[in-house]
């Protein structure tokens, strides 16, 4: 059961009561009764967040909520639902999709023709909730103790979970520059909004990891996929209610404040996972399979934005949610401390200070970070460059040759990894 507590099981109960009634006693039943039923079940999956898969029924069942009070009842499509054969919906929660309909994709509009139903975004989003939960309850517990292998628990739920958060990083970059250049058809804005995704990495990454040191590497890893989850969700809502794209930016640079403490995290957590003997293999493991990742999200990334357009921002969340509910299973010992500004700052200039003692690393570092900086501005020119030139000015055409791109730039690093493995 869901539910933890009493107040919490009686509230789950109240809520499905309502909507048994709404589905099969009175199909009549006045709006507000659903809306009751999908808060009440909202506010049980909050209560039991920590529950792998809660926080996407969370999600699903807010974003149902939000749809169907901004357009007094759920839209749905009457052309979906004569497709897959199913009746027009005779109760009080449905209403018909109309031009005048506000966030029309999370509608009813996604046709199920095995189920002879036509389902929302937020639909899926608690059906995939709902299996995680016995799923993730079925998997033997990881145990801090456990044998520190690469095929230990532990070690194959924090791989799985870096992948698929990693995976979400290219969607991020490609949606922005769509929706950015779909809005303002400036190449300038464009650039702005490339910069805004990816500086954030070049300038806060050498602080993220005192961040991270001081909070504990998994707890921080899975608190910043719980963040970008969120945020990078609402980015399709702030677009559908026509919220100016400065909030879309403010959004995005937030997430990539988090990824600079994430990526931290995940290389300093990976010597409490393994022993020595197995350490190499596992970061090796770990360097290689982000290469692949980047070549696949830049990939699917193109074709999420041209086929859904900005809901490509609902997989990117979808990912960080996983992400999390993975991490959650990870088992790790770890004494967090008080985190202070001048903490943070003493830390980071012990750091430094350690860098300069060696003409290696420090070298690597200033050039790393002139990397970095100048990344964003020659990365910011590519797409617009690629959408007028290549692409017709048609932004959809230009996300998917800018993931195409993205990918190329990937697999030529794999590429020479693999000829030039000294280097």
């Amino acid at each position: 059961m869901l539910a933890s507590g009493v107040a919490a099981g009686t509230i789950l109960v109240f809520a499905v009561g309502l909507r048994l009634v709404g589905d099969f006693v009175r199909p009549d039943s006045p709006l507000v009764l659903y809306l009751a039923s999908l808060l009440g079940v909202a506010v049980v999956a909050g209560w039991n967040w920590r529950v792998p898969g809660a926080l996407l029924i969370v999600a699903g069942t807010s974003l149902n909520l939000l749809v169907a009070v901004l357009n007094s009842g759920m839209p749905y499509d009457p052309t979906a639902v004569a497709a897959v054969g199913a009746p027009p919906p005779r109760d009080g929660l449905h209403v018909l999709l109309t031009s005048d309909t506000r966030l029309e994709f999370l509608s009813d509009v996604i046709p199920v023709g095995l189920l002879h139903s036509v389902l929302s975004l937020g639909d899926f989003l608690n059906a995939v909730g709902g299996f995680l939960i016995p799923f993730m309850w079925l998997q033997p517990p990881a145990k801090a103790e456990a044998a520190q292998t690469l095929r230990s628990a532990n070690f194959a739920f924090f791989w799985s979970a870096q992948v698929v958060s990693r995976f979400g990083d290219p969607i991020t970059l490609i949606a922005l520059t769509y929706v950015t250049y779909r809005a303002t058809q400036s190449a300038l804005a464009t650039a702005l909004a490339v910069l805004i995704a990816t500086i954030p990495t070049a300038l806060f990454s050498f602080f993220g990891g005192a961040i991270a040191d001081a909070i504990g590497h998994r707890r921080v890893m899975l608190r910043t996929d719980i963040v970008r989850a969120v945020l990078l969700g609402l980015v399709p809502l702030l677009i559908g209610l026509d919220s100016p794209l400065v909030l879309v930016f403010a959004a995005v640079f937030v997430s990539g404040i988090c990824s600079a403490i994430f990526n931290p995290a995940r290389i300093s957590i990976v010597p409490t996972l393994l022993g020595k003997d197995h350490l190499a293999r596992g970061n090796s493991l770990v360097y290689a399979t982000d290469r692949a990742v980047e070549i696949a999200g830049g990939l699917a990334g193109g074709i999420l934005v041209a086929t859904i357009g900005s809901s490509a921002f609902f997989v990117d969340a979808a990912s960080f949610g996983l992400s999390a509910m993975l991490l959650s299973r990870v088992a790790v010992v770890e004494r967090g401390r008080s985190l202070t500004w001048s903490r943070l700052f003493h830390e980071a200039r012990e750091g430094l200070v350690l860098l300069r003692r060696s003409a290696v690393l420090w070298a690597n570092t200033v050039f790393s970070l002139a990397a970095q900086v100048s990344n964003p501005i020659i990365n910011g020119l590519t797409p617009a460059f690629v959408i007028q030139r290549f692409a017709g000015n048609d932004p959809s055409v230009g996300a998917v040759e800018y993931g195409i791109s993205e990918a190329a730039i990937a697999a030529g690093a794999v590429l020479a990894s693999a000829l030039l493995p000294r280097y």
